[in-house]
């Protein structure tokens, strides 16, 4: 399932194109370390996730570092529990992940739709869950609230 789109845009980037590569096409939400827009690498016809790091993130030096360090860390080991960025677009003003486009439904989402989830399923993503902890360890990224 797709997300919906939206037409606000935080990070100001609707129809521009970032390093003459990336074209933001739709807003689809936020979290806590930034803004998340549908793109397009525009070379490639591709579509692609542009995660653009939120005015206090990047203000905060350790904090940014902590992000970079973790998307490096997620990028050297890819698997399935994982979105790894593709690249990293870095202006005096904004930080952008580029990562890949995924088709699907967030936990959130199945969630309201399905009501309770049956043992297996809940047992396969808490697998994939542990299997995700267990690689960023590996490289030696700890969560620390």
């Amino acid at each position: 399932m797709t997300p919906p789109l939206s037409t606000a845009d935080p990070a100001g980037l609707l129809g521009r194109t970032l390093d003459g590569r990336y074209h933001a096409v739709a807003f689809v939400g936020e979290g806590e370390l930034g803004y998340v827009y549908r793109g397009e690498q525009t070379a490639l016809r591709r579509a692609c996730a542009l995660r653009v790091l939120r005015p206090e993130v990047q203000r905060d030096a350790a904090r940014l570092q902590r992000v970079m360090e973790g998307s490096q860390r997620v990028a050297r080991g890819r698997f399935d529990a994982r979105v790894p960025a593709d690249d990293v677009l870095t202006t005096a003003d904004r930080t952008t992940l580029v990562m890949p486009w995924l088709l699907g439904e967030d936990l959130g989402s199945a969630l309201r739709e399905a009501g309770r989830m049956s043992w297996t399923r809940t047992r396969e993503l808490l697998l994939q869950l542990g299997e995700a902890l267990a690689h960023l360890h590996s490289t030696g990224l700890v969560f620390a609230g």
